[in-house]
């Protein structure tokens, strides 16, 4: 599949040979299809591909389609309508309609190259023009990680946004960096689980653990960063993103729960979540209460923590934890539901 970072680290490392590769991007998508706007491919000069944008016979059109574009050195844009009237796979029958940006790069570091090269965070902004439906121009500049002027409406759509169409041109902002980061109190062997799924499923990992034998990199071979803090102390002091930061708490006590969670409670992390049961979680709760923590401060915390698939073992546990991190990332407006 691949991540945007994944993405970006793989044609920052095809620039670097000068090897050819073309970018397909979902420009916006109607009714049911199988990805929305934002998602991204790579597609490689042998036809090998990196990323989706929505698998069967789309993908396999949009690769023959990159071929052509890096053979001609063009780009364009292709719409595929999902009613099953235009191809013979079912994959094709669910209602909706995609446009799909196909750019070909050269890999020289001349065009839209050079940005992977110097550009690991911040947001690709692609200027798109076309007349009649035809793709007239796409240039893809690189802006800030605060966005430049597109900062208002980034604020909002903090990982993809495309503007209003007007007279045949728009813009396309996607976050060059995964954006989001979990940070893991606890690093037992539900918090192992959890660190391995997270990166899986896109996310920056942070492991904070108070144990030596168990803040060990090697047990977090995928993690950004395993953190050593004894008793628990300062255990978000190297937190930077704030409310695009999520905590995940599962210490190996019930003590150490309660001072992570009041830490917690003092950054502006977009989500909180605590494993216990729900005795644990009470006794937790009354006793930050006597600490000067409101039930607006405790309603914040999402607990017990993941979606009730009546998981047991540490495996099926770190599924519901990140099935829920990924709905709170995919639909923040329900935080707070």
């Amino acid at each position: 599949m691949g991540s945007m970072k994944d993405l970006m680290k793989e044609a920052a490392a095809l620039c670097r040979k000068k090897e050819r590769f073309a970018l397909a991007t979902v420009l916006e998508s109607e009714g049911s299809t199988p990805r929305g706007a934002g998602s991204k491919m790579l597609v490689r000069a042998d036809g090998t591909a990196l990323g989706t944008v929505g698998g069967g016979k789309i993908e396999s059109e949009v690769i023959g389609e990159a071929r052509v574009c890096l053979e001609r050195g063009e780009s364009r844009i292709r719409r595929f309508l999902l009613d099953g009237k235009s191809a013979d796979d079912t994959d094709m029958t669910c209602g909706g309609r995609a446009d799909v940006l196909i750019q070909g790069l050269d890999g020289s570091g001349k065009s839209l190259g050079d940005l992977f090269l110097r550009a690991d965070r911040g947001y690709l902004i692609t200027r798109v023009e076309r007349a009649g439906g035809e793709l007239k121009t796409a240039l893809s500049l690189w802006a800030p990680p605060e966005g430049g002027e597109l900062a208002p409406l980034l604020a909002d759509h903090p990982d993809y946004l495309r503007t209003g169409e007007k007279e045949g041109k728009f813009l396309m902002a996607e976050a060059l960096e995964r954006g989001w980061c979990v940070y893991i109190c606890g690093g037992g062997h539900v918090g192992e689980k959890t660190a391995w799924l997270a990166d899986f499923a896109g996310f920056d990992t942070v492991v904070v653990e108070d144990r030596s034998e168990f803040a060990d990199p090697k047990r977090f071979p995928h993690a950004r960063e395993v953190l050593l803090r004894p008793e628990y102390v300062d255990a978000f002091s190297a937190l930077e993103r704030g409310k695009r930061t999520f905590v995940v708490i599962m210490t190996r006590g019930h003590r150490y729960d309660r001072d992570v969670l009041e830490q917690a409670l003092k950054t502006d992390a977009a989500y909180i979540g605590m494993m216990g049961s729900r005795r644990k979680i009470a006794f937790i709760n009354d006793s930050l209460r006597q600490r000067g923590f409101s039930d607006g401060d405790l309603a914040r915390v999402t607990a017990p923590i993941g979606l009730p698939i009546a998981s047991e073992t540490p495996e099926e546990i770190a599924v519901s934890i990140l099935a829920q991190l990924i709905e709170k990332r995919r639909m923040p407006e329900r935080d707070g539901d």
